[in-house]
């Protein structure tokens, strides 16, 4: 069988997500909490700030192509990493906010979308292949 690039990216992404919040989120904050203090700080979304985040790496991607240099600090891969990230969780912010929005328009939770959301795990399964 061939290799599923696409599921073998998604685990990574899940990986890097989880890995970094470990390393950059307090136990007891709040997801995605850092996005929102630096927010506050601009007077922007916190969707927007993982934007912002994302084009930084969008950016430092297009210097190494333009200047073929190798990286020496972070890989090429760790970039296209990171930007992934960071696009999910914009997406997972901007759900979550509308979510909040019905919540708070009708009493119930939800945004009528049916979303599967991937929780955090030992080892992330590609579809297709048993572990």
């Amino acid at each position: 069988m061939a290799q599923d690039w696409f599921a073998e990216a998604l685990r990574i992404i899940g990986d890097t997500y989880y890995a970094k919040g470990k390393d950059y989120e307090s136990d007891d904050a709040a997801p995605f909490a850092s996005f929102a203090q630096v927010g506050d700080l601009f007077g922007i979304p916190e969707e927007i700030v993982a934007d912002i985040f994302e084009a930084n790496k969008l950016v430092r991607l297009r210097s190494l192509r333009e200047n073929g240099r190798e990286p020496s600090y972070e890989s090429v891969a760790d970039s296209y990493k990171d930007k992934a990230v960071f696009a999910v969780m914009a997406l997972a912010m901007y759900l979550q906010q509308q979510s909040n929005a019905k919540t708070e328009n009708t009493g119930r939770s939800g945004t009528g979308q049916h979303i599967s959301v991937a929780q955090p795990q030992a080892h992330w399964a590609t579809p297709g292949v048993s572990a």
